[in-house]
Parts: structure tokens; C-alpha cells; sequence
């Protein structure tokens, strides 16, 4: 059976140096990376797939609600995202949980 190796990260936005620090301390050490407060949307949470052409990710967003009103009062909470390494992706499928504020996936065990 593989192990995998899980770290879990607030973001406070995944900005630049947020970014930087997964590439340079975080990628090489772990399989699944849990991100939490990324402050991504929809449309902009691309740049997950910017850290490393190694990982596949998934990704909820609270912040399309706050987007379609045009009101930028404050960000919501919640934006979460899950990175697995493309090596385990196969055993991977992803969970509804019904909330924008939760990403949530299942790993397939196949010992």
C-alpha cells in the first residue's frame, strides 16, 4: 500500500509569495496538498494549475455569490482547494458535498 504524505496550508490568498513558498518548500515533500482561504474564484483559479505540472487539483469557491452581486465589500470564507500528485489522480474521484465552501475528495484504495 502507498503512503502518501498530506500537508494542509492557510493561504490568506494564494498570492505570488504563497505560491513560491509551495513551489520552493512544499511540492517535493508531499502527495496531497489541502489549501485553505486561497481566495480563488471560478475564473482565476487556474493558477493552481501553476505550481507544479505534477499535481492535479480541485477546487471550491464561495466567492462566485460575491462576484455576481458586484458588492466587494469583504471576501467570503471558504475557498478551499485539494492537489494530489497526477500519480495517485487515477484512485482519486471527487466528493458533492453541496457547499461552495468545501473541497472534498475520495481516494480509492487499490491494495
Amino acid at each position: 500500500m502507498a503512503t502518501l504524505r498530506f500537508v494542509s496550508l492557510n493561504c490568506h490568498e494564494l498570492s505570488t509569495g504563497v505560491l513560491q513558498y509551495l513551489k520552493s518548500n512544499i511540492i517535493n515533500s508531499y502527495d496531497v496538498i489541502l489549501l485553505q482561504e486561497t481566495w480563488l474564484s471560478d475564473s482565476n483559479c487556474s493558477k493552481l494549475q501553476d505550481i507544479y505540472d505534477n499535481f492535479v487539483f480541485f477546487h471550491s469557491s464561495s466567492m462566485e455569490d460575491k462576484l455576481v452581486t458586484e458588492i466587494y465589500t469583504e471576501r467570503p470564507f471558504g475557498e478551499t482547494a485539494v492537489l494530489i500528485r497526477k500519480h495517485f489522480a487515477a484512485q482519486v474521484s471527487r466528493v458533492v458535498t453541496n457547499s461552495a465552501r468545501v473541497t472534498a475528495i475520495l481516494y480509492h484504495r487499490t491494495d
